[in-house]
């Protein structure tokens, strides 16, 4: 009989969290833990906001999160040839990057260029060193003009001012595709890095550790 409780305990503390959308209305505070082991995440404060995605695991009766994106002054960027050693011209096509909101630069080698499109032509020597950076752009040029809710982030504070990725080396001449990962890259200068943010499961949901808040799992009307 002694041994009920113990066999209790270790079945509960072993239970799988439920999939779906964790909320808390003050502050306003969104993680979503979705079947495959990924997660969304966004945070309101005051006049600042953080979005982040990655992977979530469960340990015991903790989840821990660990994003996507580690260092927003290196961020991981994955590159895929189209054509290599082309005799045709050489581009370069953009993935995931938000060029309504956002100024994107590529710096290649001493060269500042700035992107106005996602496809950028490519003159130089090779081996070439490529570096993507965004900074803000004026809002006074585009406030009013875009919907807010296209891209609500680039209203408030932003955490970082510049944001540049890892570089990339291109050895040959050619074509390639330069991805972003799309949260990342539709509010980079919001994106919350995050290496095993622990988060402990309760019966009203889950509790952020440093933080204090407690996020309680919503009922019905899934995220879109």
């Amino acid at each position: 009989m002694t041994l009920l409780p113990i066999m209790f305990c270790i079945i509960g503390c072993g239970s799988h969290i439920q999939m779906g959308i964790y909320t808390a209305t003050k502050p306003d505070y969104t993680i979503v833990l979705n079947d495959d082991s990924t997660y969304l995440y966004r945070y309101k404060f005051h006049i600042g906001e953080d979005i982040s995605s990655g992977t979530w695991a469960q340990k015991g009766n903790c989840i821990y999160l660990t994003s996507n994106v580690s260092d927003v002054r290196k961020f991981p960027v994955s590159i895929s040839a189209i054509d290599v050693d082309s005799n045709n011209a050489a581009f370069l096509v953009f993935r995931g990057i938000n060029l309504m909101y956002y100024d994107w630069f590529c710096l290649m080698n001493n060269d500042s260029i700035h992107l106005v499109q996602d496809t950028m032509y490519i003159e130089s020597k090779y081996p070439l060193q490529v570096t993507i950076c965004a900074k803000p752009r004026d809002r006074h040029i585009i406030y009013g003009e875009k919907p807010r809710e296209q891209n609500p982030a680039f209203y408030a504070a932003p955490r970082e001012l510049i944001v540049m990725s890892e570089p990339i080396i291109l050895n040959q001449r050619g074509n390639y595709t330069i991805s972003i990962d799309s949260i990342f890259g539709d509010a980079p200068l919001y994106y919350l890095p995050l290496e095993k943010e622990m988060f402990k499961v309760s019966k009203s949901g889950i509790r952020d550790m440093k933080m204090g808040w407690v996020l309680a799992l919503k009922k019905s009307n899934p995220i879109d």
